[in-house]
């Protein structure tokens, strides 16, 4: 009974000091030092913001790796997952500050990935469970291969998915919690605890998470989704793991057919995203509750073997398509 007292007071000690720390860290930045690079300004056709918005959320993020490293479960086998985030962190914090190059910036982040992954092989993906069919498949050479692209298009998936307020952090909140409880990974907790107040700031449109927090926490998330497949295979499916990541996989994907298919580079940025049209049709808020209902839907069925996992992820597609097909139509008249 005294060990539960001391760990749920341990943990709420934890919880106060996260919150604490990252209230106080975010007011300083907004009010006291105001980094001008750091500050999105609507001057673009693709921002949907009318007014400056600082770009701290994932300087925020990387000064909370010292709190995750002494206070929550992490070693110093983790150091060098931390380092390599540290890395990808910096990546996305020059691009926030100076507007690198995509091409550049997917290089920089592809030699950091593969460095990585030559040291960590725990976080590299050698089989792939399809519960659909109840087999592996075994990837043997092309495992960093895979593993890079898997990595590569998460962080490329949320980083176009981020053009509503809440909207990408509520995904990684989701996926978090979800990671949490299904497959009790405890760390993930302290990214739960800074998402929430994130959430809260952006929510109130003063502050945005920047490619440098997207980049961070997409990289955290593809890698730590890879970890738990390698230890629980049979129980978290790549069919799993596609529901759980679909809407903004599927559409990342759309956009870069459509860019192609218009002859355009597929990096280029537009406001041809399912959020951009959704917001042209509703208020944010309804926006982001849609999304937010597109994502736990399939999640309970999936939960709760209501339907097939493949029968989930082609309903999914076409109520995604429906959406779309309904929007753009709406948007031509």
């Amino acid at each position: 009974m005294i060990n539960l007292i001391e760990n749920n007071m341990n943990f709420l000690i934890q919880v106060f000091l996260i919150f604490s720390f990252n209230y106080l860290t975010i007011n300083f930045f907004l009010t006291k030092l105001k980094i001008n690079k750091l500050i999105d300004f609507p001057n673009e056709d693709r921002k949907i913001h009318k007014l400056p918005v600082s770009k701290i959320g994932g300087l925020v993020l990387f000064l909370n790796l010292p709190l995750f490293y002494f206070f929550f479960e992490f070693s110093n086998n983790d150091l060098p997952l931390l380092i390599f985030l540290s890395f990808i962190f910096l990546i996305g914090f020059l691009d926030d500050l100076f507007n690198l190059n995509p091409y550049l910036r997917l290089l920089l982040i592809t030699l950091f990935l593969f460095t990585f992954l030559l040291n960590e092989e725990g976080f590299l993906l050698n089989n792939v469970y399809f519960e659909t069919f109840d087999r592996f498949k075994i990837l043997g050479w092309m495992n960093t291969v895979f593993t890079i692209f898997c990595i590569l298009a998460i962080i490329n998936a949320f980083n176009l998915f981020d053009g509503l307020n809440g909207l990408s952090l509520s995904y990684f909140l989701m996926i978090f919690i979800y990671l949490l409880f299904k497959f009790n990974s405890v760390q993930v907790i302290p990214f739960i605890l800074v998402c929430i107040i994130l959430i809260y700031f952006n929510l109130k449109n003063k502050i945005f998470l920047g490619d440098s927090g997207v980049y961070f926490l997409s990289t955290y998330l593809g890698l730590k989704i890879i970890e738990i497949h390698n230890n629980t295979e049979l129980v978290f499916s790549s069919e799993n793991i596609f529901i759980l990541l679909m809407i903004p996989g599927i559409d990342m994907f759309r956009v870069f057919f459509e860019r192609i298919i218009n002859k355009k580079m597929f990096l280029t940025a537009d406001k041809k995203h399912l959020h951009h049209y959704l917001f042209n049709k509703f208020s944010s808020i309804k926006a982001l509750l849609l999304f937010i209902v597109l994502f736990l839907v399939p999640i309970v069925i999936y939960e709760i073997n209501l339907l097939p996992s493949y029968m989930i992820i082609l309903f999914l597609i076409f109520v995604y398509s429906f959406i779309l097909i309904y929007l753009k139509r709406d948007e031509q008249k």
